[in-house]
Formats: structure tokens, sequence, C-alpha cells
């Protein structure tokens, strides 16, 4: 089976091709677990021209402008060329695009489209959806939750549904306590936070329900990691609380790769969010063995099953409530039940599985 990726996106910042398959990790890990089973091809567009192939995936470097975005037909003659038998397109609301894309390969090329963080658009987009809703075999969302608001307005159809996340981690569950030392928090349990600093993923309800969860418990410990628009609010709302100034740091932004020693270091992993598409950052944590406390949004409670503690989003009693809850000692435990859940649903290798299912009709 040949098995090509492909999406209508350009990206900026980026040069090096090798650079950039590192930053996207989190989705590059499923095809290279893909490429294990099948012949793997996957279109990036960075504004170069180039080619490699990287643990056994062929990647192909081509250039997306402002019409070549809309009116892809290059890309699409190249896509031809390859004879695939599947393309997976990144991202539902391109329905121009997939209609052309159906038109160039014909009726016997299986479509899947994959929902990153999308909403339903206004009345011309729904009525392109819809369009182009008869040429795709199917969709690929992270919950029937995520899924919920397209089948309410009949833009997509329910026959064509499945649930796999968009992204995984090639994050290990491993010793946190080199970095305990050096945050100076061995004894200490730690929860983490990563994420943009915006009103959406909501850094600001975590502080004031961790200043009131440090009322009962002073040994508690809060890392956040990422930048916004809400950064400088944040710290100003740091200094001005003894408590916090002593049991909670902010990180800034760091490097992907520096992030897994924080996971490692965490005991919790703490989200937030009003909306997810997927949740890689939560992903990423669940690979390393954080006891999830978590918004009860659809695709944060699939991820979680019946894991962690969760609250209304929003709530920061709800939130307070939820930390308390997981430092009790039942949950403590469930350290080694939460990497479990990883491997065997979303872990690079069980996507990969589950894409081929849904690709071989079984």
């Amino acid at each position: 089976m040949r098995i090509i990726s492909t999406a209508y996106y350009p990206v900026t910042g980026f040069s090096d091709p090798v650079q950039w398959l590192e930053r996207i990790d989190f989705y590059t890990c499923i095809l290279e677990a893909l490429a294990t089973r099948a012949e793997v091809h996957s279109l990036e567009h960075i504004g170069i021209r180039t080619k490699l192939v990287r643990k056994g995936v062929h990647y192909h470097f081509r250039s997306l402008g402002p019409v070549s975005r809309r009116l892809p037909f290059s890309n699409h003659r190249f896509i031809r060329s390859l004879q695939p038998d599947a393309v997976l397109v990144n991202g539902i609301s391109v329905p121009m695009q997939v209609l052309q894309l159906r038109a160039a390969l014909g009726s016997k090329v299986k479509l899947l489209l994959w929902h990153r963080d999308e909403k339903p658009g206004g009345r011309v987009r729904t009525q392109l959806q819809r369009l182009a809703d008869s040429t795709v075999d199917g969709y690929l969302f992270t919950s029937p939750g995520n899924a919920a608001p397209w089948l309410k307005k009949r833009i997509l159809k329910p026959d064509r549904m499945h649930y796999l996340l968009h992204g995984s981690s090639v994050f290990l569950q491993g010793d946190g306590m080199g970095m305990r030392r050096q945050l100076q928090w061995e004894h200490n349990p730690i929860f983490l936070w990563v994420g943009r600093l915006d009103a959406n993923k909501d850094p600001m309800t975590v502080l004031h329900a961790f200043e009131r969860l440090l009322r009962l418990h002073p040994e508690a410990r809060l890392l956040m990691a990422g930048t916004g628009e809400l950064e400088e609010a944040m710290k100003a709302r740091i200094a001005a609380s003894g408590p916090l100034s002593v049991s909670a740091k902010m990180l800034g932004a760091l490097p992907h790769r520096a992030l897994e020693p924080m996971y490692h270091a965490a005991d919790y992993f703490v989200s937030a969010s009003h909306y997810e598409g997927g949740g890689i950052a939560f992903c990423e944590a669940l690979s390393c063995g954080c006891v999830p406390v978590y918004s009860r949004i659809p695709s944060l409670m699939h991820l979680a099953g019946n894991l962690g503690a969760s609250f209304v989003p929003g709530d920061v009693a709800g939130l307070e409530r939820a930390m308390r809850v997981a430092l009790l000692p039942e949950l403590v435990s469930q350290k080694e039940a939460v990497v479990q859940r990883f491997r065997e649903s979303f872990s690079p290798e069980a996507i990969a599985s589950g894409l081929i299912t849904i690709l071989s009709g079984r």
C-alpha cells in the first residue's frame, strides 16, 4: 500500500528540512510507524524544494504560494505521479482543494481528511464542504465530541467518521530526579502546565486554583512552560502572591525536546483548555506517566479515559478540588496505568495500526 500525506498550509520560519521534521515529530512519528507497514510519502511546504528519506518515510519539500495553495495543480499532478492507494489530508476545512484532488486522482484512491482544530465555517464554506463530502472516504477526529458540531450542522456524514488522534509522542517515561534536584524540588508533588498563554488555554485559572491549593498543600509546586499574550499578567500575578512566588515557576518558551525532562520531573499534567482539536502536550504527558488533571472537553476526556481528575472549564474551585483529588494515594498510583493507556491507544504504533485498519476496510 502506498500512502501520501499532504496539507494545504505553507509554513514560514524554517529553511532546514531536518529541523522542520524534528519540530513536527509528534506527527512524523506516526508516519514512521506507518512506514513499517506501507510505503509512505509526505509533502511538506516550508518554502524550499528538496527531498529526503528519513526513518523509512519519503519526504518531498515543495513550494506552496498564495495561488498554488488554492489551486494546487502542480502538487496534485505530483501526487498522482506517485500512484497512491490512499491520501491523508491534514485539515478538513479545505473543500476546494479536496474537490480538485479528487478530480486529479480519480475515484479509486481513498481520501481521508484529518481534523486538526477547525470549527464549522460560514455559509459558503459549509456548502462547499457538503459538496466535497461526497468525494471523501473518511474523516479522522480525536473523539465523537469533536465531530459533533460538524454532524449537528449536517456538514459531514456520520458513516464516514473514525476516531484517531492526529499526533502522538516521541517522549518516553523516564527518571525525573535530575530535573527535580535542579529545581530543588526533590520531594514535592509537581504539577506541570504546557501551552500557549492565552484565553483558550486559560492558564490564569490554573494559577488561581493552584494558589488556593497551597492553603492545604503548601508542599505542592507548579511548572508552566509556554509564552503568549497573558505572560506579563501571569508574571505580575505570581510576583504579587507570596505563596505563588515560592511555589510556581514560569519557564517561558522551551525547545520541544527540552520539555521531556519537565514531563519526567512532573507527577501531574494540568490542562484548563476550553477547546482542543486534539491535545498533543496532553498526549506527551501521558507517554511520560503524568497523571492528568484536565478540563471536561471532548478531546481531553477521550484521552484521559477513566484516569486522573477533571473539572468544568473555567471553574477555579473545581480545578482546586481536582488537584486535591489528584494528590490522593489512589491517583498517585495511576502513573503506570497512564503510560499503558498511551501505549495501547495513542502511541505512534497504535495510531498507525488504526490507520491501516481503516484503509483496509476492516
